[in-house]
């Protein structure tokens, strides 16, 4: 099992797939994190779209 830098680690297969399972638990985690703060941006994009179609109104 590759483990980074061109290095390997001999697992059983239930080794391995607790592994993986854990890796795709960090990785859906961070995949959530970064829906919320794209969510975060998109809404402060908004908000300075509102806040400059004001201002040009003036």
């Amino acid at each position: 099992m590759g483990v980074g830098a061109g290095v390997c680690v001999k697992k059983d297969s239930k080794e391995a797939i607790a592994v993986v399972e854990n890796q795709i638990k960090e990785l859906t985690h961070i995949e959530e994190q970064l829906a919320q703060r794209v969510g975060h941006l998109i809404s402060y994009a908004r908000d300075l779209q509102k806040e400059l179609t004001v201002l040009m109104k003036k």
